[in-house]
C-alpha cells in the first residue's frame, strides 16, 4: 500500500499520456526529411492554382510592373520593388516568385503554430495550410505574380514580432523582419497597414510589462516596418535615380472624391479659379473614379494626365481646400468606404480572364519566350471559374471569421487570456485599417480586403486551441492547481465558495457561517472508516452481489478501512435483501432520481471520502487504487474519463458516444472545465468539500452540476481514464437519452448566462450596429449582389435591439445567481454588476428616451414631413428608426431596472438566502437561530 502511494506521481506521468488530445499522438515523422516533405506538399497546395492554369495567373498591373525595371520609370501604383523581383525571375516562368511567396506564407504560418504550442508536427503545418488555402484566397494570391501575396505574412510576422519575441529564435527574427520590409516596399497600401499597427503597437508599449511582452520586440518590429519605407526609396532610386514613393496616391484618392461628389460640391464652391484648369471642366466631371482614372477622354487626361507635376499640383490643391471645407462629408465618406471595403471579401477580381493588353504587350516585348504559356493558359481562355468557392466558401468564412474577432478579443480579456488576446485584437485592427486604406484611396474591391481576410479564421481557431491546450496542460499537472482553501457554506440554496484565498472568508460579516451537518458530522469522526463506495441502486438484483464482492475485495486488497452504502431509490426486485446479505450498509432513498439518491447517500457515508459508481456492473469495483490515491493526495473530486479507459464494445451507443461528447465539450466551453468525460458514472468526492457546494439537482444531470460547481469554486479536479463494461442488468436502462441529455444541457445554459444571453446578445449587437451604421447614409451593396435598402436597415435595428435586451436579461440573470449563492462572485465584474442599480439604469435610460425623442421631434419640426410617412428620403427614415432605437432601448433599460430592484429586495434576499441582514450583534445570533432551524427542517 505504501509503495503504491509512493508510486503516484509516476502514475499521473502515466496518465497523463494517455489523456494527450489526438494531435499530440499524431503521427509525426523527425528530422529535415519530415519538414522538407511537408513544406513541399505545402507549397505545392498553395500553387495548385497555377499548376492547374499552366501559368502564374496573371493581372492586368503585371504589365507595370515588370516594364519598371528596363524602363527605369516610376508608375502610378506600380512598385518598382515587386517589379524588379518580377524582371530577375523572369526567365524561370516566374516560377520562383510564387514559390517565394507560399514558402514566406507557409513559414510565417508555421512559426505561428510553434509560438502557440500547436506544431507537435510538421504535418501539422500541411494540415494548416490545406484549411487555409480550401478556405480562402491565399492559394490564388500566392500563384499570382502580384505583391497581395505579402500582406498577409508581413502582418502575421508583425505580430508575431512584436508579441512573442522571446519565443523566436535570432534567424527567425531576422527572416520575419526582412518579410515585413519587402511587404512594406512593395505595396503602398501594405505600408500603410503595417506603419498603422506599427504607430498603435507603440501606443501599447506601457503594457508589455503586464503582458509579459519584451519591450525590445515591440522596438524591433516597428523598426523593421519603417526599414520597409527606406528600402522603398533606395529602390526606387536604384531604378528610376530619385529618391520618392511609388506615386500616384493623390490621384487614387482625387478620383474617389470624384465619385462621393465632393470634387464637385468644392468646385462649384471655389471656381472660377485661376489655377484650377479643371474648373472649366467640371461639368464633364464623370460619375464614376474609374471612368475619371482610366478613360481616354477624362478630364484627367485634358489637363495633363497622371505623370504631369501641374496637374499633380492642381488636384493636391482641391483635395487640401475641400477638406478644410467640408471635413465632415469627408469623415462620413470614408466610414462609408471602409464599412462596404471590410464586408467586400471574394474571389471575383483576384481571378480575371483575359488580361490587358497592355501587359501582353509588355510580356512581348520584354519576355516574349512566356507569351506562348501565358496566351495558352486556362485563365486567358476563360477556363479558371472560382465563383461557386467564392460564394459558398470563402466569403463566408471570412466574414464569419471577421465578425468573431472582436466577440474573440473580449472573450479572452474576460477570462484573464489578455497576452493571448492579443492575435484577435490586432488582427482585426488590421483588416480595419485596410479596408480604410484601400477603401478610402482605391475604391471598395474584393481583391484588397481578399488578401488579409484568411487571417481572422486562422486566428480565430489558433488562439482558441492555444487556450485549450494551454487549460489542459494545467490542469494535468498537479503542481499547477488550485490550492485548498476554507469554503463556507451560506444558505439553502447554495453556497458562497471563496475562489481559493483565505482572507476573503470574512469578506461579508453579516453572513453566518456553520458547517453542513454538525451531528452527521460527530458521528462519522466517531467511527473508524476511511472511505465508503456508495452505489445508487434500482432493481439491480442481478448485479449488485458481483458490485459489492468487488468492492469489497478492494478494501482487503488496499488496506482500506471502508464501507459500501446502497442508496435504494425504490426497488421492486430483492436488490435490498441481497445487498444486506452481502453485509452492505442500505438506506432507503423516497424522493425518486439518480441525483436524489447520491445526495442521500453523500449525506449517510460515514468515510471522510466517497467513490460513487452504478450498481449495473458497468465499473470495476475492484480496481480503484488511482481514485483513491487521488483523494488521498487531495484532490476533492476525481472523475473517471471512459474513452480514455476504453468501452467494452456494445457497452455504449453511438448516439450516447456523440451526446457525451457535445455536452462535454459545451461544458468545457461554458466554464473552463477540465473534464473530458463530464457524465462518467464512477468517481471520487471529499465528503465536505462536496456537501458544502449543496447541489440541488435531482436527476442525471447531478452529475453535470457537480463538476460544474467545483469547476466554478475551483476545487481541484483530476480525470483518470476508467473502463466502461456492458451493464448487466435484466431491465432496460434508467438513462433516457433525449429528456435526460435535455435536462443536462438546459442546467448548463441556465447557469451560464453569459453564454445563454451576453454572449450571443453581444454578437447580435455588434451585427445589428455594424448594418445599422452601413447604411446610416443610404442603401449598400456587397460584392455586386442587390442593394440592402430601408427593410434591410429595419432588420439591422431589430437585431441591435434583440442584441442590447439579450446582455441586459443575462447581467440580471448574472446577478441574481451571484446575489442568491448559485453561482460564485466574479471578481473582474463584481463593480460592474453591483454599479449598475435602479436609479442609474433609469438616468440611462432617460438619457436614450431624450436622444430618440430629440430626433422625432428634428423629424417634426423638419420640411421632409412626406419622407417620414413614406419612408422615401434615406437620411429622414435613418434618423427615425435610430430615434426609435433610442426610446425602444429607454423602455428596456427601465423594465430591466425595475426587475433589479425587485430582486435586491431585502424581504426578498432574506426569504430565500435563511438569513437576516443585518449587522447587529442580535441580527447575528437570529440569523444562527435560523440556520439551526432550517438546517433541522431539512
Amino acid at each position: 500500500m505504501v509503495a503504491d502511494e509512493k508510486n503516484f506521481h509516476a502514475k499521473q506521468i502515466t496518465l497523463r499520456d494517455s489523456m494527450r488530445p489526438f494531435s499530440d499522438s499524431f503521427s509525426r515523422p523527425h528530422g529535415a526529411l519530415g519538414q522538407s516533405l511537408s513544406y513541399g506538399l505545402a507549397i505545392a497546395l498553395l500553387c495548385s492554382p497555377a499548376i492547374w492554369n499552366g501559368f502564374p495567373l496573371i493581372h492586368d498591373d503585371v504589365g507595370g510592373y515588370l516594364a519598371r525595371w528596363p524602363m527605369g520609370s516610376l508608375a502610378n501604383g506600380r512598385s518598382a520593388a515587386y517589379g524588379l523581383l518580377l524582371w530577375i525571375t523572369r526567365t524561370t516562368w516566374w516560377i520562383p516568385t510564387i514559390v517565394f511567396q507560399s514558402l514566406a506564407l507557409i513559414w510565417t504560418v508555421d512559426r505561428a503554430l510553434k509560438v502557440y504550442g500547436l506544431r507537435q508536427s510538421p504535418w501539422v503545418v500541411t494540415l494548416a495550410i490545406a484549411a487555409i488555402g480550401l478556405t480562402s484566397g491565399a492559394a490564388f494570391f500566392v500563384s499570382k505574380v502580384m505583391p497581395d501575396a505579402w500582406a498577409a505574412p508581413a502582418v502575421l510576422s508583425l505580430y508575431l514580432l512584436a508579441w512573442h519575441w522571446n519565443g523566436l529564435t535570432s534567424i527567425e527574427r531576422g527572416l520575419m523582419a526582412v518579410i515585413i520590409v519587402f511587404a512594406g516596399a512593395t505595396h503602398m497600401a501594405t505600408f500603410a497597414v503595417l506603419a498603422g499597427l506599427s504607430c498603435l503597437q507603440a501606443a501599447a508599449w506601457p503594457l508589455a510589462a503586464k503582458l509579459r511582452v519584451n519591450p525590445l520586440g515591440i522596438l524591433f518590429a516597428n523598426g523593421a516596418t519603417w526599414s520597409g519605407l527606406a528600402a522603398l526609396l533606395i529602390i526606387n532610386f536604384f531604378v528610376a535615380g530619385r529618391l520618392a514613393v511609388t506615386p500616384g496616391g493623390e490621384v487614387f484618392l482625387f478620383g474617389r472624391l470624384v465619385e462621393s461628389g465632393l470634387v464637385g460640391v468644392t468646385l462649384a464652391e471655389e471656381c472660377p479659379r485661376q489655377d484650377w484648369e479643371l474648373c472649366n471642366l467640371r461639368n464633364e466631371l464623370p460619375s464614376t473614379a474609374d471612368s475619371f482614372l482610366w478613360a481616354s477622354d477624362s478630364p484627367l487626361r485634358k489637363i495633363g494626365g497622371w505623370d504631369d507635376p501641374r496637374a499633380k499640383e492642381e488636384i493636391a490643391s482641391i483635395i487640401s481646400v475641400s477638406i478644410r471645407t467640408h471635413p465632415l462629408d469627408h469623415l462620413k465618406n470614408a466610414l462609408v468606404l471602409t464599412a462596404r471595403q471590410i464586408v467586400a471579401v471574394s474571389l471575383d477580381e483576384v481571378v480575371i480572364a483575359n488580361a490587358s493588353p497592355d501587359t501582353a504587350q509588355t510580356i512581348d516585348r520584354y519576355a516574349p519566350w512566356l507569351a506562348y504559356s501565358f496566351d495558352n493558359s486556362r485563365q486567358q481562355r476563360g477556363d479558371l471559374d472560382v465563383t461557386g468557392l467564392s460564394k459558398w466558401t470563402v466569403t463566408p468564412i471570412s466574414l464569419a471569421g471577421l465578425c468573431t474577432l472582436p466577440f474573440v478579443t473580449l472573450l479572452l480579456w474576460y477570462r484573464a487570456n489578455c497576452r493571448e488576446a492579443t492575435l484577435p485584437a490586432m488582427l482585426f485592427l488590421a483588416l480595419l485599417l485596410n479596408a480604410s486604406v484601400c477603401g478610402v484611396f482605391s475604391g471598395p474591391y474584393a481583391r484588397y480586403q481578399a488578401r488579409l481576410a484568411w487571417l481572422a479564421p486562422f486566428g480565430v481557431i489558433l488562439v482558441l486551441l492555444s487556450v485549450r491546450r494551454q487549460n489542459r496542460r494545467e490542469a494535468s499537472d498537479p503542481s499547477r492547481q488550485a490550492p485548498a482553501a476554507t469554503y463556507v457554506s451560506r444558505g439553502p440554496l447554495g453556497a458562497n465558495l471563496d475562489t481559493g484565498k483565505a482572507d476573503r472568508v470574512q469578506a461579508e460579516p453579516n453572513l453566518i457561517e456553520a458547517p453542513f451537518d454538525q451531528a452527521d458530522e460527530q458521528k462519522r469522526k466517531s467511527r473508524d472508516i476511511e472511505l465508503t463506495i456508495l452505489m445508487p441502486c434500482l432493481n439491480e438484483a442481478k448485479t449488485i452481489e458481483n458490485c459489492i464482492a468487488k468492492a469489497t475485495s478492494f478494501f482487503a486488497r488496499a488496506g482500506v478501512r471502508g464501507e459500501v452504502l446502497i442508496a435504494d431509490n425504490g426497488s421492486t426486485d430483492e436488490s435490498r435483501s441481497l445487498a444486506l446479505a452481502m453485509h452492505a450498509r442500505v438506506i432507503s432513498v423516497s424522493k425518486r432520481g439518480y441525483g436524489a439518491a447520491l445526495q442521500a447517500g453523500i449525506r449517510a457515508a460515514r468515510g471522510p471520502y466517497v467513490i460513487l459508481g452504478d450498481a449495473d456492473d458497468s465499473y470495476d469495483f475492484s480496481n480503484l487504487d488511482e481514485f483513491w490515491f487521488s483523494l488521498r493526495a487531495g484532490y476533492d473530486l476525481v472523475i473517471g474519463n471512459r474513452f480514455s479507459g476504453g468501452i467494452a464494445p456494445g457497452a455504449m451507443s453511438i448516439l450516447h458516444r456523440l451526446g457525451n461528447k457535445v455536452l462535454s465539450f459545451v461544458g468545457k466551453l461554458f466554464f473552463r472545465a477540465i473534464v473530458g468525460d463530464f457524465h462518467c458514472g464512477l468517481r471520487g468526492v471529499n465528503r465536505d468539500r462536496i456537501a458544502a457546494l449543496r447541489i440541488c439537482s435531482e436527476g442525471m444531470e447531478y452529475a453535470s452540476e457537480m463538476v460544474i460547481c467545483a469547476t466554478l469554486h475551483r476545487y481541484r479536479i483530476i480525470e483518470v481514464p476508467t473502463t466502461l463494461g456492458m451493464a448487466g442488468r435484466a431491465g432496460p436502462s434508467h438513462l433516457n437519452t433525449w429528456r435526460d441529455g435535455w435536462r443536462h444541457l438546459r442546467l448548463m445554459l441556465l447557469l451560464s448566462p453569459r453564454w445563454l444571453f451576453v454572449y450571443p446578445g453581444l454578437l447580435l449587437t455588434f451585427m445589428g450596429a455594424a448594418g445599422v451604421a452601413l447604411m446610416l447614409t443610404g442603401p449598400i451593396s456587397v460584392a455586386h449582389r442587390p442593394s440592402f435598402d430601408i427593410p434591410a436597415f429595419i432588420v439591422a435595428a431589430g437585431t441591435l435591439l434583440v442584441g442590447l435586451q439579450s446582455i441586459s436579461v443575462g447581467v440580471v440573470v448574472q446577478h441574481f445567481e451571484v446575489t442568491y449563492r448559485l453561482l460564485p462572485k466574479l471578481e473582474r465584474f463584481s463593480s460592474v454588476f453591483t454599479g449598475l442599480t435602479l436609479e442609474r439604469g433609469l438616468v440611462f435610460a432617460g438619457l436614450f428616451a431624450l436622444g430618440g425623442l430629440a430626433g422625432i421631434a428634428w423629424l417634426l419640426a423638419g420640411p421632409n414631413i412626406s419622407d417620414i410617412r413614406s419612408l422615401d428620403g434615406p437620411f429622414c427614415a435613418s434618423v427615425l428608426v435610430i430615434s426609435l432605437i433610442g426610446l425602444l432601448v429607454a423602455l428596456q433599460l427601465t423594465f430591466i431596472s425595475f426587475l433589479r430592484g425587485v430582486l435586491d429586495l431585502p424581504a426578498l434576499r432574506e426569504k430565500l438566502l435563511g438569513i437576516e441582514l443585518a449587522e447587529s450583534s442580535v441580527g447575528k445570533r437570529s440569523s444562527l437561530r435560523r440556520w439551526n432551524r432550517l438546517n433541522e427542517h431539512q
